[in-house]
């Protein structure tokens, strides 16, 4: 089966308990022969995505500014931009 897991904060750059496990979680499923997916951000990225792979687990990141202790006028403003 394959399972994309979508996250706001994934290993290897994260040292957060809730990163680790869901690291932890896709790798249980990857053992159960399940192709996993993880999808986050990556906030320095240089380019708009980047494709890795860790024990066995794809991790795609995309490009996006800072998501998190972010005020809302400063995401408004960000989104506007952006297009």
């Amino acid at each position: 089966m394959k399972i994309c897991i979508i996250v706001d904060d994934y290993l290897p750059k994260s040292t957060k308990v809730a990163a680790k496990m869901m690291h932890e979680l896709a790798v249980k499923l990857k053992e159960k022969e399940n192709e996993i997916t993880i999808i986050t951000p990556g906030v320095d990225l240089k380019q708009n995505y980047k494709k890795d792979t860790l024990d066995g687990v794809t991790i795609l990141q995309f490009s996006s500014g800072k998501i998190k202790n972010v005020s809302k006028a400063e995401t408004s403003y960000q989104r506007i931009h952006t297009f």
